[in-house]
Formats: structure tokens, sequence, C-alpha cells
């Protein structure tokens, strides 16, 4: 499990590309959530338009985890001659990847909400 748990964050580190496209996307994305939707006021007529704000953001956090998917995808070759070589378990290469992959899927999904949440003007103190 470390070695794959190593190998996993290797490769990160190897492809910034992908790396920088999340975060380009979470950021632009963020934007346009905080552009489409500024200015939403505080009374009961915005209610429709706060709730289009909070689908817009979950369907794009939704779409954002879906990406990692395409890990698994890439690599599956490599992974199945190993498997069938015994270096190791399914689990054990999912749970690797997983944890490998979860820091950074949670600091994209962390800037993406920030600029949105704020920029469409959420609930800004917590006596609300």
């Amino acid at each position: 499990f470390r070695v794959l748990l190593s190998r996993a964050w290797l490769n990160a580190r190897r492809n910034p590309v992908s790396t920088h496209a999340a975060a380009g996307r979470s950021i632009t994305m963020g934007l346009i959530v905080g552009m489409l939707y500024t200015g939403v006021g505080l009374g009961q007529a915005s209610v429709q338009d706060r709730t289009g704000a909070l689908y817009f953001v979950l369907t794009t956090q939704i779409f954002s985890a879906q990406a990692s998917m395409r890990m698994f995808l890439e690599e599956r070759d490599l992974f199945l001659r190993e498997r069938s070589a015994g270096a190791y378990r399914t689990s054990a290469y999912f749970w690797s990847k997983s944890i490998a992959d979860t820091p950074l899927q949670l600091l994209f999904a962390l800037m993406f909400s920030l600029l949105g949440y704020f920029l469409v003007g959420l609930q800004m103190t917590v006596s609300h």
C-alpha cells in the first residue's frame, strides 16, 4: 500500500498540467458562479436565485469529482498487468489512488466554494 501511495504521489507531481488545469477549472467556475449570481438579494423574492446558485454549485462539484475518475482509466492497463502478476490487491490500488488524490480535490473544492460563496453574497456573518 505504501509503495502504491508513494507512486501515486510521484505521478501527481510528475504531471503538474492536470493539477494546474483542475485549479484553473475551479477558479474559473467559481468566478462564473459569482458573476452569474452577484447581487442576489436577502429577501424572499431572491430565494429562487439562491436555489439556482446552490444547484449550480452542487452540479459543478459533482462533475469535478467525476473528473478524478480519469486517473483510473489512464492507468488501467498497468493496473491489470500488475494485478494479474499478483503485485497487489485491487483495494490497495484503489485506496492509494484515492488517498493521494483527496487533498488536491479538497483544495480545489474549497477554492471554488469560497469564490462562489462570497461573490454570490451568501450569509456573511454567523449571526444570521
